[in-house]
């Protein structure tokens, strides 16, 4: 393991060219269509400081709670816990504001833990409880954690996740796009127990409850994150699963390929029903944009699709995609967004799923 030493540029600067980050932006949308009516449908994903949430309508009855925050003394962040059988579940949690990012990334560390208190019988934090943060920097978008040296007495049996665990929770802090793990000083490049091989810097592309860990089967191809959804006590949680899809495909197939891919039975995940609205026929290849043909099941009024295709897509382009906007057709007609009055207050950072009391 190496140690921490002076650095110039961060990881982050020397690679961001060559590995794909996720922002998002507003666009107005193109008719495929002659028709000469125009219309301004935004499908935008904003990875900005989260306020007031709103709840992720599905069409299976799990609604997730919507909770009213105050938001001049709390902010909501997503953490990642564990359940039982070993899948990596976000949970949205309400905290306290701080002074400062490194007090609130200090909070987040602590709600990883195994005695965390979002934590419940069936979904638990990995990190052991006496781990100490002895200290953490923000180098530009690079997280440096340097944690003590109880971090390595882990569950072997759940190696993966607890690194999926804490990717995904300060990936989505909205000044990190990187993380590094540091032990004591030392910079952690594998797990000690199963020799999990840690990347020089971990980001959304590790994956998440991926189905292989076959490299041949994850190289060169573009990690997709489809959401399922999984009950649990009897309470139904939305989970991302990585797919690994061919990267020669326009974004559209790639993510028709991902929704056509199967999870195992034994994990007890349904599929979200919202993925079905979308047409198994893509056309578009404009890279720079999603344009996705929709069916007319999505519509909820003529002309406007269903709010919660728009948020589940939203997750998925938020975890897999680089800056893009999102359109929706309809036989080549641009249609509106259910309830999407002014986009630019739609934020993939405020929705609320999978929302826990701490």
């Amino acid at each position: 393991m190496k140690k921490i030493k002076e650095r110039g540029k961060s990881l982050w600067q020397r690679f961001k060219g060559k590995m794909p980050h996720v922002e998002i932006c507003f666009s107005k949308l193109k008719m495929k269509s002659k028709a000469s009516k125009a219309a301004l449908v935004l499908v935008p994903l904003v990875l900005i400081g989260a306020g007031v949430g709103v709840g992720i309508g599905l069409t299976q009855n799990t609604n997730a709670p919507v909770s009213k925050v105050d938001v001049t003394n709390y902010k909501n962040r997503r953490i990642y816990l564990v359940s039982n059988d070993n899948i990596t579940i976000p949970l949205t949690v309400s905290l306290l504001k701080r002074a400062t990012p490194g007090e609130e990334i200090r909070d987040i560390f602590n709600l990883l833990k195994t005695d965390s208190k979002a934590g419940s019988n069936s979904i638990k934090g990995l990190i052991p409880a006496s781990t100490k943060l002895n200290s953490l920097e923000i180098f530009n978008d690079e997280l440096i954690l340097d944690v003590s040296k109880e971090f390595l007495d882990y569950e072997k049996s759940s190696e993966v996740n607890l690194l999926e665990s804490i990717t995904y929770t300060f990936a989505d802090f909205p000044d990190v796009k990187m993380l590094s793990i540091y032990v004591d000083g030392e910079k952690l490049e594998k797990m000690p127990k199963n020799n999990t091989v840690i990347p020089d810097f971990l980001q959304k592309r590790f994956g998440i409850n991926r189905q292989t860990d076959d490299i041949s089967n994850i190289a060169n191809k573009q990690m997709v994150n489809i959401y399922y959804t999984k009950n649990i006590d009897d309470k139904s949680y939305l989970v991302p699963v990585s797919h690994y899809v061919d990267s020669n495909l326009s974004m559209e197939k790639q993510l028709i390929e991902a929704v056509s891919s199967t999870v195992e039975n034994s994990l007890g995940l349904t599929i979200c029903d919202e993925y079905t609205f979308l047409d198994d026929t893509q056309e578009d290849d404009n890279d720079k944009e999603f344009n996705l043909t929709v069916k007319q099941d999505a519509l909820v009024n003529e002309g406007v699709v269903k709010k919660s295709l728009l948020d589940i897509i939203s997750l998925t382009i938020n975890d897999s995609y680089n800056k893009v906007p999102v359109n929706f057709y309809i036989e080549d007609e641009t249609v509106m967004v259910e309830g999407v009055v002014s986009q630019d207050t739609y934020e993939v950072s405020n929705l609320i799923y999978n929302s826990v009391a701490i």
